[in-house]
Order: structure tokens, then sequence, then C-alpha cells
């Protein structure tokens, strides 16, 4: 009997001390928690380390094994419930992909819960309200965006179209980049390569955008989007015109001329154009020249020395390393045969004698078989005192010293000059006419 009431006593300590070790310890109920993490700011998916600190009225850490529960409005904790040591419990916050602000509070009983009953039940559930000190505020992806900037690189694109790097800076209220933050990037033209990218570890998102047309960009995290938004530019493009003349009319883009004579070009830079940093002439027969910037039309001569069709160009570059041509095609000709010239003076007048000297007056004509319009180049004169000229037009004039006196021995009241007119043409000929002049000297 004794033995059976020993052994029912034995099974009965048992039973008491298996059910002790499945009921959770709470800290008590006038005990502190205070939450703390190494960083509030969090990306998106990123984790934290969360500790709860379990401090009694007395001042002393609560007993090894109490148990601390963590809730989360946001995201999730793991574990949820921890054992503390030495007054500590330790869990892991993990942020999750959704950005927001989540609440991490810890609670032990009726710790950390101000509702009384809720901490009687001794369940561990999450207090319907809670201290201070035992929750913790985390500001998850754009949640924590205070600005929005963005900017282009290049901050412009050729007229033909062109890609540019859009740079979206998000900041939090202490200046520093946000890592992890999404980004949403809208444009008004062009195509970008995405309109969602995530900051890197300096804030940073980064996407490209292709367009051919003034393009203004916009950026948004969270709340906060760009104040002014990055605007690409389409640059002015360098803008030429080649003109030739040869035989005939000039401006023209076709030009023949005969071989060894000598075209004309004139290089403009058109007014809408962008402002050059060079330019230069190839003239298709291994020879160049160079232009400068063209700040003013120039106009040059070029000879060539085959028969062969040319095509000349301008090429111009501007300072922003575009490149456009302008050309014209020159035909060279063999030359032709031409008949020879006839010049003859058609006008001599001399002007009554003064004090100083007579003035006499000059003009001849030019003549060739089968011609009616001879280009002219020059006609230069000799005036048979030691005198000569060069003129462009078929007429002149010369003064004449009249000043020396009549030889004693002489009853001569006048001195004869012969006067000279060599004409040349633009094609290479020429042709000489001669006259003579009576001078009157002054007694």
């Amino acid at each position: 009997m004794l033995r059976s009431v020993h052994l029912a006593g034995l099974v009965l300590l048992a039973v008491l001390t298996a059910a002790c070790d499945k009921v959770p310890l709470f800290a008590p109920s006038q005990s502190t928690i205070t939450v703390t993490a190494g960083q509030r700011i969090l990306p998106l998916n990123a984790s934290v380390e969360v500790t709860a600190v379990v401090i009694e009225s007395g001042g002393t850490p609560v007993q090894n094994g109490t148990t601390v529960r963590f809730t989360t409005s946001l995201g999730r904790v793991d574990p949820v419930e921890v054992e503390t040591r030495n007054g500590v419990a330790t869990t892991t916050f993990y942020a999750g992909d959704a950005s927001g602000v989540a609440d991490v509070r810890a609670f032990s009983g009726a710790a950390g819960n101000s509702s009384t009953s809720a901490a009687g039940n001794g369940n561990g559930n999450a207090p319907a309200t809670s201290s201070a000190t035992n929750v913790i505020t985390f500001t998850i992806g754009s949640a924590a965006t205070d600005t929005v900037t963005i900017s282009s690189k290049p901050s412009s694109v050729p007229a033909t179209g062109g890609t540019v790097e859009l740079n979206a800076v998000v900041r939090g209220t202490n200046g520093q980049g946000l890592a992890g933050v999404p980004v949403t990037f809208s444009a008004n033209h062009g195509t970008l390569t995405s309109t969602v990218a995530v900051t890197d570890g300096n804030g940073v998102a980064t996407v490209g955008l292709s367009t051919n047309v003034e393009t203004s960009v916009s950026a948004v995290s969270g709340s906060k989007s760009t104040t002014a938004p990055a605007v690409i530019a389409i640059l002015a493009t360098p803008s030429v015109t080649l003109t030739c003349q040869g035989s005939g009319a000039s401006g023209l883009t076709s030009c023949s001329q005969a071989v060894g004579l000598a075209f004309t070009f004139t290089a403009t830079r058109v007014s809408t154009s962008s402002v050059l940093s060079a330019a230069h002439l190839d003239f298709d027969d291994g020879n160049r020249m160079d232009l400068g910037t063209l700040t003013s039309a120039v106009t040059v001569t070029h000879t060539y020395f085959s028969v062969n069709p040319y095509t000349v160009a301008l090429v111009a570059t501007d300072i922003n390393g575009q490149t456009t041509r302008s050309a014209v095609a020159v035909n060279v000709t063999a030359a032709t045969i031409k008949a020879p010239l006839t010049a003859t003076f058609s006008t001599q007048t001399i002007s009554t004698a003064t004090t100083t000297g007579q003035l006499a007056s000059f003009a001849v004509t030019v003549t060739a078989a089968g011609e009616s319009n001879i280009p002219i180049e020059s006609v230069s004169w000799n005036f048979g005192d030691g005198i000569s000229a060069t003129t462009s037009g078929l007429s002149t004039a010369h003064v004449y010293d009249a000043a020396t006196s009549v030889p004693a021995a002489s009853s001569a009241t006048t001195r004869a000059y012969t006067v000279t007119a060599t004409v040349r043409t633009q094609d290479g000929r020429t042709g000489t006419a001669r006259t003579e002049i009576q001078i009157k000297l002054l007694p």
C-alpha cells in the first residue's frame, strides 16, 4: 500500500514538472522593454537585426528564458518568439518587397502591453497598444524618399537622333542616397530602356533614352517626384553650301571649263548652321584647301590639268563633332582652238595743252572670227613715255608731261609717242594694237 502511494506521487510530480516545462515564462508586469536596431531606413528585401532588452522594475534583467514576442506591421520577423539571455532577446526583421513604414513591437506578458487583461491572458498575442520604447519604426524602400533629382548625360542629341543616360538620385531626409529604392521614369518623347530602375549603393537609378526630338523626362520615387525635369535638347546641325563657276554663270552646282583654265568655287556656312570648328575643300584630284571656320563666305579658284569629271566637296565639322558635306560636279573638257584676236585702237583723243601736260584718252576694239562675246581678262598699256598700266576694261587715259621746252636748235612744237595695248582673254589668247600720238611741247 505504501509502495503504491509512493509511485503515484512520483507520477504526479513528473506530470507537474512536464506541465511547468511547457508553460512560457513571461516578464513581470512592471518590466520595461526597449527595442533597438542598427539602422532604421532599409532598401527593399533588406534585413536587420532587432534587439529587445527586458528589465524588471528593480533594474535587473529578467530571468533567462523569458519569452519575448515580436510583431510587425509590414514585412516579417523571424523568429517571432525568442527567449531572453541576460535580459536580451534578438530576432531579424525582413523588409520584403513592398515600400512603406513598418512598426516592429516587442512584448512579454504584461510588459509592453498597456492592457492588463490582455497581458493577464499569458498567451503572448500582440497587445492592442505598446509603450514608446518597445516599438521601433523602419522606413522601407521609396517610403524613405525625401528628394528626387534627375540629370541627363549628355544633355543633347543630334537632329538625327541619339541615346542619353538618365540618372535619378534619390535621397532621404538626412541627405544620403537611398539604396535599393525603385524609381519610375517617364518621358514625353522617345523610348526608355526601362520605365523602372532600382537605385544603387549611392542612391542612383539609371536608364537609357533614345530620341530625335526635344524630350522632357521626370522621375518618381514613393510620394516624391522631380521638381525639375531633365530636358534633352536637339543640337543644331552644321549646314554649308558650295557653288561653282566655270565657263558659264556663277552660283551653280555643276560647271564645265576647258583644261588648264580656273574654276571658281564659293563656300558658305548657312545662317541656321551650328558653329563650325573646321571646313575644307576636297578638289578630287589629290588636292585640298583648308577654309577655317567659314564665319563668312570664301571664294577660291582651282585649275585642273587633266580632262576628267570631278566632284568637289566642301566638308565641315561643327563644335559638337557633327560633320556635313556639300558637293558640286565639275567637268574638265578638252581645250578648243579658237580664232586669234585682233586688237585695234578705236579712239584716241588729246585734250588742250596745259601747264602740266596733256591728257590722252584711248580705247581699243577686240575681234575674233566666229565670236560675239569675247571674255576679256586684262589690257596692258604702254604709253611710250616709260609709263605703263593694266586695266580690266578696254579703255583708259594718261597724262603726258609737256613741261619740256622746245630745243633752241629745233623748230619742233610736238613730240611723237608710240602707244601699245596688249589684250588678254580669259582663255589665254592675246592681241596687240599700236598707235602714234603727237603731244605739244611748251615753248
